[in-house]
């Protein structure tokens, strides 16, 4: 979570490479999936991805009043001019999609719900704060990525893709679990007092103490790290395996 610099460091670290990486791992593995295959639709869903994900929901996420915001050179306007131009084209490009290759309609509603958790989901203040949670979260950066591609390409579900989605979500869920108890400790100075028993006796760490906190977030950083790269070289196999079948 990169503060100051330049605006441009500052926009290359708002993209939160590691994370979209992810999601657009998810739109890889649902296409590949598919019975039928195409390599341009791919790369139209990879663009309004990166762009609806990557950039739209993240500068939304740092307009939302609920937010954590950790930018400093980005102002509302830039941030909103973000937002508003990289989710039109995002748009526009899913609708040409659906227009070049003769695609289902029903992508249309899928379109509009990944619209809606670009801003449901940054707004704890949006629905009593019903789908700003970890469990809206992996369905929204998890299964729906994953389920719109599979079905752009083949237009009808089955269970054993049901369970696939399922199995992403899940590591969507590991993801934003693990993010938050990393961003938690190296953010938030107003940690007061840990205390750690072993076998009987106790260890208190004040924030002083655990500050810089390279300790307590090494394991589950790393883990963090792992998933990512799982999840990105799963979709990389899956890839090469469908263009060399």
């Amino acid at each position: 979570y990169y503060m100051g610099g330049s605006k441009a460091r500052e926009f290359f670290h708002l993209l939160h490479i590691p994370y979209t990486s992810m999601v657009l791992s998810y739109i890889v593995i649902g296409s590949v999936l598919a019975l039928t295959f195409n390599l341009g639709l791919l790369g139209l869903a990879l663009v309004a991805y990166f762009l609806g994900l990557g950039i739209a929901a993240h500068a939304a996420d740092q307009l939302a009043s609920t937010g954590t915001r950790y930018v400093k050179q980005l102002d509302r306007s830039d941030l909103t001019f973000m937002l508003e131009t990289s989710l039109v084209l995002a748009v526009v490009t899913g609708l040409y999609a659906i227009w070049r290759y003769q695609l289902s309609l029903w992508l249309i509603p899928l379109i509009a719900l990944n619209v809606f958790f670009v801003f449901a989901y940054p707004r704890g203040d949006w629905f009593g704060g019903l789908f700003h949670d970890d469990v809206w979260f992996s369905i929204s950066w998890g299964m729906l990525p994953f389920f719109t591609a599979y079905f752009a390409n083949a237009t009808t579900i089955t269970p054993h893709i049901l369970l696939i989605a399922l199995a992403l979500t899940l590591t969507s869920g590991i993801e934003i679990t693990l993010s938050r108890w990393v961003r938690d400790i190296r953010k938030y100075t107003s940690v007061a007092l840990i205390t750690i028993e072993d076998l009987g006796e106790q260890t208190k760490k004040t924030t002083d103490t655990i500050y810089p906190p390279t300790d307590h977030i090494k394991k589950p950083e790393l883990a963090l790290k792992l998933l990512v790269i799982s999840v990105d070289l799963l979709a990389v196999a899956l890839l090469v395996a469908r263009l060399g079948a």
